[in-house]
């Protein structure tokens, strides 16, 4: 094996794997283009809903217009095709 492979396998247990659900449920929204995703698609849009009511900030926060999102996905959509 390489030097870098072992290295890599010794500290496995050191790792953390984290993942931020809010920036998957946006990348799924965004970047999915598929017909098939639709029902995962409103499933993220809940999600990110529930987080954004939900969430208690320091910082205050001002709610997504619903015309810029559809905006966004619109003009992804687009350039898509």
């Amino acid at each position: 094996k390489p030097l870098l492979d072992k290295i890599i396998e010794k500290r496995k247990d050191i790792i953390e794997n984290k993942s931020n659900k809010t920036y998957e449920n946006l990348d799924k929204i965004i970047f999915s283009n598929n017909s098939k995703n639709i029902e995962t698609i409103l499933e993220c849009k809940k999600s990110i809903v529930e987080n954004m009511v939900n969430r208690k900030s320091l910082v205050e926060t001002k709610p997504i217009d619903p015309k810029i999102l559809s905006m966004v996905i619109n003009k992804n959509y687009k350039i898509k095709l």
